[in-house]
């Protein structure tokens, strides 16, 4: 039996809940994980009997004891669990003004399959990751995935939320997935668009030329369709026919992707590359060329899963999606991108003789998030945005001092031919500022915090154009000085940006009592966080200092606690 101890901040449940329910539960791997059998009770639309998967999910106990008294029961087990304490598995929890639903399984993982290079993969769930046993596990999760998905969107309609559809409707398919979108790329200038396509020829499936207006692309983990548009007049044709038909390529089968090569940058309902370019510099390396997509998968995962187009790619080319379906943050956490965050990932390329600069790279991102959010334009110079370490932007709402998080930055690399090839993505959303890979919360609706609750009243939203040209712009410029000086350069402007200047920390099975200090800027550093122990007064002890890296650890700002990411 496992035991958390300590104050729970939260306490939505006024009991205990006692786990793990079954045996087997290993942290961190897939030992234990079972398709757990649910009597569901009291939920809209929901079978009866469901199996959802769980690993290492306990049991509610007390919760018949409170039921009128803000607490119901919505799902028992209907296995025999090994702890004692009933066999409560889901409650619905009054809290305030609002509710909270809390679960020992997890509905949320989606077990539908589709093939990748001859591997079955899930949303959520991958077979490559345990044996054989595991592979029986989501055959049978697979089996009973209809109820899973009504449970789901049963909780969802408990808690007073609206759910689409299941009815191909406002972009939703028959399983209630939203469907991917068509990827409409185009540059500031026609022969950079040419430029990429040429370089895409080279890798397609069958022999092609750059006088092919189709061909076909089968990378690791994606396959492209790829079609290049002679005239505007194609543009304008092929947009119509998507708009009259839709276009059927899901996030869990593997109908390939569809990507444009436009002539020349257009404008769409919810986005506008022609308004884009008329913000970014010529002068600007990054963001030269864009590739849009209303809906996708990951942005992050569309360039860093795909080796062979990546290396295709030009440095600086930039994917954004309105709206991402699996979007990719640190430890593997996946998020659910919605409209209103502004959901990019680009690529860079760094020479291998400064490799002992690339833990830095998130560091410089963050700051010209940061740096392009205050110079968008006159009244923004003193938003309140800043630097959560390692790599997160926070914003302080006008109706609260609670500094939350409304982006977050990940850096993928990769090695090719003497230089590093970085995919930098999002990790924008998440509805109450925890830990999605560089995006913001823009424009998102209530109750995410976002740059709307952020910015003075009297100021005009942002447009996603003008704010993701700025951002570019901005980094691009810190690049350039970045390769030629290091990171030393902007240390100054990055500790008035950062949120930690003097802050006292604990270190998770380490100094009980520290003060941050900076971090280790030289080139060669670890560019970790270095925290000085201190008593009472916050005075030095000259007994330790102490250098956390940023590669799996967390810093609860809140608590003032380093930890090991979990």
């Amino acid at each position: 039996m496992l035991e958390v101890v300590g104050t729970r901040e939260l306490g939505f449940f006024g009991g205990t809940c006692r786990g793990a329910a079954f045996e087997g539960f290993v942290y961190d791997k897939e030992d234990g994980a079972r398709a757990a059998g649910l009597k569901v009770l009291g939920l809209e639309g929901c079978e009866e009997e469901i199996k959802c998967y769980c690993n290492g999910g306990g049991v509610f106990v007390g919760a018949e004891e409170m039921e009128g008294k803000g607490v119901e029961v919505l799902a028992r087990f209907t296995e025999k669990v090994k702890v004692e304490g009933g066999d409560v598995a889901a409650v619905y929890c009054k809290v305030g003004a609002g509710a909270a639903i809390l679960t020992g399984v997890h509905p949320e993982y989606n077990p539908l399959k589709y093939v990748v290079d001859g591997r079955i993969r899930a949303a959520q769930l991958n077979k490559a990751d345990g044996g054989p046993e595991f592979v029986k596990l989501i055959d049978e999760l697979l089996a009973h995935d209809a109820g899973r998905s009504l449970f789901l969107r049963g909780i969802l309609k408990k808690l007073g939320l609206k759910v689409s559809v299941e009815n191909g409707t406002n972009g939703v398919n028959g399983h209630g997935i939203p469907t991917l979108t068509p990827i409409h790329i185009s540059s500031s200038s026609e022969s950079i668009n040419r430029a990429i396509y040429k370089s895409l020829v080279t890798i397609a499936d069958q022999p092609s030329s750059e006088q092919d207006n189709t061909f076909t692309i089968t990378d690791t983990n994606d396959t492209f369709n790829i079609r290049r548009l002679s005239s505007s007049f194609d543009s304008m044709c092929e947009l119509k026919q998507i708009l009259l038909n839709g276009h059927h390529a899901h996030s869990n089968d593997p109908t390939p992707k569809t990507i444009y090569f436009h002539p020349s940058p257009t404008t769409y309902q919810n986005f506008s590359p022609k308004q884009y370019f008329s913000h970014l510099p010529s002068t600007s390396t990054i963001g030269q060329s864009l590739a849009y997509v209303y809906t996708t998968s990951s942005t992050q995962t569309l360039l860093d899963k795909n080796p062979a187009l990546l290396r295709c790619l030009p440095s600086g080319f930039v994917i954004h999606a309105t709206s991402q379906l699996n979007g990719r943050g640190r430890a593997g956490n996946a998020w659910i991108s919605p409209r209103g965050a502004l959901a990019f990932s680009f690529t860079l390329r760094l020479p291998i003789k400064l490799s002992p600069r690339l833990v830095f790279v998130q560091y410089l991102v963050s700051l010209a998030v940061v740096e392009g959010i205050r110079g968008y334009g006159e009244g923004w110079e003193d938003v309140n945005v800043g630097i959560k370490w390692p790599n997160d932007v926070y914003g302080k709402s006008r109706y609260a001092e609670r500094w939350e998080k409304i982006g977050g930055i990940i850096v993928n690399s990769t090695y090719f031919e003497n230089e590093y090839v970085l995919v930098i993505g999002n990790t924008s959303y998440k509805a109450h500022a925890n830990w999605e890979g560089c995006g913001i919360n823009t424009t998102n609706a209530h109750p995410t915090t976002s740059l709307l609750n952020i910015i003075p009243e009297s100021l005009a939203p942002p447009t996603h154009e003008r704010l993701l040209a700025n951002i570019l712009s901005t980094f691009s410029d810190m690049y350039t000085e970045f390769l030629q000086s290091g990171f030393q350069k902007f240390e100054k402007k990055y500790y008035e940006r950062w949120l930690h200047e003097g802050q006292i920390v604990s270190i998770e099975n380490g100094i009980t009592r520290g003060k941050v200090m900076g971090i280790s800027c030289a080139d060669g550093g670890s560019g970790g966080l270095i925290v000085d122990e201190v008593d009472l007064q916050g005075r030095s002890m000259g007994r330790r200092v102490v250098e956390v890296i940023a590669d799996g650890n967390s810093f609860d700002m809140m608590k003032g606690l380093l930890r090991r990411k979990r």
